[in-house]
């Protein structure tokens, strides 16, 4: 349809905007009531095209939508008024379209005692919807929500890296943990290995009854069906039950993860709860001595 020429220049008084997915319809009404002019603009042009006019209110029919529209608006000095659609439809003339649509919304604006729906912010739009749902949180994509997230932390992540030793300090704390363990073991007189790389330790609790000195334990001298493949569970599980009950908390290998965090203190606490840990197992009889 072809938009009327403006046919007043009397001060603005209203615009009415047709929302539409990519394209906004708008038709403003000067103060004496007559149309001012008639648009089409995208949507990505919103904030541009009401920037260029003088402050007025601005009217739309109410939809999800309608809420951003009026939050941009009144940041730009407007009056927003969201209209329930049910008052706008006395005011259609003609035959329906987009262009006539957004003119009864304007003269629906200026009608007095007329109800408006109230701005919503958009975590009240989310909270409406997730209620409406019958769930507490909104369903997206699962990379619409951890991505940003997984970006931000890698970019935190390697400026610390870049700036610190913090490989080499993780690293250095596994290797206390490692040492602390062996020697542990060879106090209190277990057949146990404890073996590992860079920040990681894992114990190996010999469930074949080999021969084993911790204090000189070399992994690569058994193959992974010794190593790993004859893995106890009953006895790494009591041994992950022990230490969280000396508050320790393990990986079910056994072993675990050391971070650049860990210190001393940490250390310290881990070889604590360990040497209780395997007391604990030889008293009940878990530990082949």
């Amino acid at each position: 349809m072809k938009p009327k020429a403006e046919t007043t220049e009397a001060p603005l008084a209203v615009v009415g905007v047709d929302i539409g997915k990519e394209v906004f319809h708008l038709v403003g009404l000067g103060t004496d009531g007559k149309i001012a002019f008639r648009r089409k603009i995208r949507r990505l042009g919103l904030k541009e095209a009401f920037e260029r006019l003088p402050p007025c209110i601005v009217s739309m029919e109410a939809c999800l939508s309608a809420h951003f529209v009026s939050r941009t608006l009144r940041a730009l000095g407007h009056e927003p008024r969201i209209i329930p659609a049910i008052y706008v439809k006395p005011f259609v003339k003609g035959q329906k379209n987009d262009y006539n649509d957004a003119e009864a919304i304007a003269e629906a604006a200026l009608r007095p005692n007329l109800r408006f729906v109230q701005e919503k912010s958009q975590d009240q739009l989310d909270l409406q919807a997730a209620a409406a749902a019958g769930r507490e949180k909104i369903g997206h994509q699962g990379t619409f929500n951890s991505n940003p997230l997984c970006a931000a932390a890698a970019v935190a992540t390697l400026s610390i890296v870049e700036r610190e030793e913090v490989c080499a300090k993780a690293e250095a704390t596994a290797e206390d943990i490692r040492a602390g363990m062996r020697r542990i073991l060879s106090e209190e007189d277990v057949p146990w290995g404890v073996y590992g790389d860079a920040s990681a330790f894992l114990i190996f609790q010999n469930p074949e009854g080999f021969d084993i000195d911790p204090q000189t334990f070399d992994p690569l001298r058994y193959g992974f069906k010794e190593l790993k493949g004859t893995r106890n569970a009953r006895q790494s599980h009591r041994l992950r039950i022990a230490m969280l009950a000396n508050g320790v908390d393990i990986m079910g290998a056994p072993g675990g993860l050391v971070s650049a965090v860990h210190g001393a203190d940490e250390v310290g606490r881990t070889l604590d709860a360990f040497r209780t840990s395997v007391r604990w197992m030889k008293a009940e009889g878990d530990i082949r001595a």
